[in-house]
């Protein structure tokens, strides 16, 4: 938890200008020299009340004990008395300390030392870990710059494509039936005239056409109000009126009589349409039995060239 904001997001906001290398170098720095500073604090105070503390050791016989500035310490074997200032920076065991002979206390001091020489060189390793991987994690992590659309008053360059161009997109899209031409063929009409055109046309076998949704239509009023879809029962609706399209004229039909929806089979919804959105449709014929009315059909509709409802089967009945 060294090594920056990447991995405390509880504690470091993690914003693209705080999630950097540098941000994480120089956290990872800091909590080095911050432990570093401790542990010489920690070192440095022990010895000099050392320094200062008069340390009388009295020995008695085999089981006795040693008072060492306040504190007691059980003896293993008998000892002679000493009394005298002893400079200790970390207590060590008694049998360590050789009371009848104070020369020991230099090789004390000195092991000390060099016991202190190895903290330090801990802390500095630790310091130099937190820097070293602060850099590696920071460069890893750190996110390429968001692209505004202009800072300090200049506009960030962008590729403009414009209306002209955009509609241009629809440009070889013939439509071969009108809304008025829909309407002398189907029976619907407002709000339940769900094809806007036909684009492409095949006597008795396909047809493609076109819905376009847009939110004034009355069933975003309720489905729903914060967050408008198209009912998947109207997308159905509305490829079974371009089927009746097909079914109603020749030569499936002189047009005469009521075509009716009489069933559906293997329906599956593949993603939202919502208002925007252009529902391209498509519906072939499968099968018609003229002696009994009875219409089989096929068809899927997209959204940006992906599929939105795939119906395997639709069942017509047309009646006069």
């Amino acid at each position: 938890f060294f090594f920056g904001p990447e991995t405390m997001p509880s504690v470091l906001p993690a914003t693209n200008a705080e999630r950097s290398p540098m941000r994480s170098v120089a956290v990872g720095a800091l909590v080095g020299v911050v432990l570093g500073a401790v542990m010489f604090v920690f070192q440095k105070e022990p010895e000099a009340a050392l320094h200062t503390t008069p340390v009388t050791r009295t020995a008695t016989a085999a089981g006795g004990f040693v008072q060492h500035a306040g504190l007691q310490q059980r003896l293993t074997a008998p000892r002679a008395s000493y009394a005298g200032p002893e400079v200790l920076t970390r207590q060590p065991s008694v049998a360590s300390v050789d009371v009848q002979n104070p020369g020991t206390e230099p090789a004390l001091r000195a092991q000390h030392s060099v016991g202190s020489w190895f903290w330090s060189a801990g802390v500095a390793c630790l310091m130099a870990a937190s820097f070293v991987v602060g850099t590696v994690f920071g460069s890893a992590r750190a996110p390429k710059p968001m692209v505004m659309a202009s800072t300090a008053g200049e506009e960030a360059e962008t590729e403009w494509t414009g209306a002209k161009a955009f509609s241009g997109l629809t440009k070889t899209v013939n439509t071969v039936s009108t809304i008025e031409d829909i309407a002398k063929v189907l029976p619907h009409r407002y709000p339940f005239l769900l094809v806007d055109k036909v684009i492409e046309f095949e006597a008795g076998k396909r047809a493609v056409g076109v819905k376009n949704i847009t939110m004034n239509e009355p069933q975003f009023t309720g489905h729903f109000p914060d967050r408008p879809i198209m009912p998947g029962v109207l997308m159905i609706e509305a490829m079974a009126q371009l089927g009746g399209i097909i079914a109603l004229q020749q030569p499936v039909s002189d047009g005469q009589g009521v075509f009716f929806f009489a069933g559906i089979n293997g329906v599956r919804w593949r993603r939202p349409v919502v208002p925007g959105d252009t529902l391209v449709m498509e519906m072939e014929l499968v099968s018609f039995k003229e002696r009994f009315g009875i219409a089989k059909m096929k068809g899927k509709a997209y959204v940006d060239g992906q599929v939105a409802v795939d119906v395997a089967e639709f069942t017509f009945a047309l009646a006069k």
